[in-house]
Formats: C-alpha cells, sequence, structure tokens
C-alpha cells in the first residue's frame, strides 16, 4: 500500500490526510498526530475544504498536483453498521426524510437496509437513481484511488482506523519519528460492534459488494 520510495533525507514531498464520506473515521486525528512532528507538521497541508467535504484523491489532486497522501478506512462491515446505527437514531424529521428518498428502507431492520441497497433490483426507479449519489454505497476507494493516464493510483500511506498503532510504522520510518516523542493516534470513536447485526447472507453480500476495498485495505470480518 506504500507507493514512496523516498526517505526523508531526499524527499520534500507535501502530504495531506483523506478520510471516505461515511466512515465513523475523520482525518483530524492523523493530522493532530503528525501536527506534534517536527519532521513532518510543516509538510501537512490541512485544508478545510478538503476535510468538510471529504473530497476524493482524484479531486486533491487538482488542488494540489502531485501532493502524496494518506488515506484513513474503516471495516466495510463496521462502515454499513455504523451507518445504520445512526440512521436508526435520527430524530423523527429525519426518519422522514429518509422514508422519502428510500420508501423501500426499513430503517429499523439491518436485514432489510442490506437486501435494498446491495441486492434488490425491483426497486422503485426514483429510489435507484437516489441510491447513486449516496456515500455509503460507494466503496472506499472512490475516495483513495483514482485512474490517471499512467495507470490506477492509490493512496501512498493508508492507516486503517482499527489498527493505527500497526498501520502507522511506516509514516514513522518515513519521517523517521522517535516514537516516544509523539503520543499514539486516537480516533476516539466508539465503534459498534458490528457482527452480531449479520446473518451469513449479509455477510457475503458485503464481502462480494466491497471486495476491492477488503481485499487492497486487507480487511477480515
Amino acid at each position: 500500500m506504500i507507493s514512496l520510495n523516498a526517505t526523508y533525507k531526499t524527499d520534500d514531498s507535501f502530504f495531506i490526510v483523506l478520510a471516505p464520506q461515511e466512515s465513523s473515521y475523520s482525518s483530524w486525528p492523523l493530522q493532530r498526530w503528525l501536527l506534534q512532528i517536527d519532521s513532518a507538521k510543516f509538510r501537512l497541508i490541512k485544508d478545510e475544504e478538503v476535510d468538510a467535504d471529504r473530497l476524493t484523491m482524484e479531486q486533491v489532486q487538482d488542488i494540489y498536483p502531485g501532493i502524496a497522501t494518506i488515506g484513513v478506512t474503516i471495516n466495510p462491515w463496521a462502515r454499513i453498521v455504523q451507518k445504520f446505527w445512526a440512521l436508526s437514531r435520527l430524530s423523527k424529521a429525519g426518519k422522514e426524510l429518509a422514508k422519502t428518498l428510500f420508501p423501500s428502507v426499513n430503517l429499523t431492520d439491518f436485514e432489510s437496509l442490506i437486501n435494498t441497497a446491495f441486492v434488490d433490483t425491483a426497486i422503485v426507479e426514483n429510489e435507484l437513481v437516489q441510491n447513486q449519489y449516496v456515500h455509503i454505497f460507494f466503496p472506499q476507494l472512490k475516495w483513495l484511488s483514482y485512474d490517471s493516464s499512467e495507470g490506477k493510483k492509490y493512496c501512498d500511506f493508508i492507516i486503517r482506523g482499527e489498527y493505527a498503532k500497526k498501520d502507522v510504522k511506516p509514516l514513522v520510518d518515513y519521517f523517521m519519528i522517535n516514537e516516544k516523542k509523539a503520543d499514539p493516534i486516537d480516533f476516539n470513536q466508539p465503534l459498534v460492534d458490528y457482527k452480531p447485526y449479520y446473518s451469513s447472507k449479509s455477510k457475503k453480500i458485503i464481502a462480494k459488494y466491497f471486495a476491492e476495498d477488503i481485499d487492497y485495505f486487507k480487511y477480515k470480518f
């Protein structure tokens, strides 16, 4: 997942942190970690628009051509459950709005959400159109990769939020960081225990739909 071959001594790349939409993880904990480190803080680009709108890697390259990217990801099975958990706790007005967008979805039934979002084709045409614009249905690689004239481009570094302590080590090496001088990355995001939500069927549905994410980021159920 790491494409930068240079070391800090010979490379002067600037970096930006990207987090896909509908992820429980944001870019700030990693930015905060980098800002503590003298060899990293002046090479970090913190762009409020990129953070707020969670722009894609391709969009960011248009703004900052050639910038190095650090992507933050979440387990796809957990990502869907986190969204379901959030939807089920919407206000009454929020649930009414959601039902106008997705009339076939039962916001209190996880299997219904999985079947409607990722399986059913016999949904009213309007709802199929709406689904195309809901980011929960997009693989995270939509944000963390893009097709260029030179082929597929991926983030230079990937930090899986659940394994941040392990995944940050290439950045520690790149910036020649004394680990004792940097506090651990704390995403401070309590994740719902996602496994009990899944049947064997829904587990396979997500595995198939997000196969590219799961393979590239090396996630397991």
